[in-house]
């Protein structure tokens, strides 16, 4: 049985997928096969340039804010984190991913985890850019 998510970043899954993943489609591509392949939540994690999430809630991309990067350890952590607090409290897509995206980008700005509480995080989550990639409409669902 697969697991209900994976995050792997861009080499990781282009291992997986026998294939570099040299443009945002074959990155796409890779992701929805992921997902096809029976898991529920496909994380592609691209640093700095962002994320795209495939699930039976459609295909995302999540561009974070651009930060000052002090330390990236624990930001994909933070970044599950966050996907995992929205989806178990069943907000919109576009709300969960923009911020777990967030919360990432405040992460690599010190060591430690994000930080929801911090000053400046209500600007972090309108700097963030989430777009919906697939054609699919959900009711209620909104970049």
């Amino acid at each position: 049985m697969p697991p209900s998510a994976v995050k792997p970043n861009e080499h990781e899954l282009a291992a997986w997928a026998g294939a570099p993943l040299e443009t945002r489609e074959a990155q796409r591509q890779a992701a929805r096969r992921l997902h096809r392949a029976g898991v529920e939540e496909a994380l592609l994690s691209l640093g700095g340039e962002g994320l795209i999430w495939v699930s039976r809630r459609g295909e995302w991309l999540a561009e974070p804010p651009r930060v000052s990067v002090v330390n990236t350890v624990g930001a994909g952590d933070t970044l599950v984190a966050g996907m995992l607090h929205g989806i178990l409290a069943d907000q919109p897509p576009a709300q969960v991913l923009r911020f777990a995206t967030a919360l990432a980008a405040d992460a690599v700005r010190h060591v430690g985890v994000g930080r929801p509480g911090a000053a400046d995080f209500s600007e972090l989550l309108q700097q963030t850019r989430v777009q919906r990639l697939d054609e699919t409409t959900h009711a209620g669902e909104s970049a």
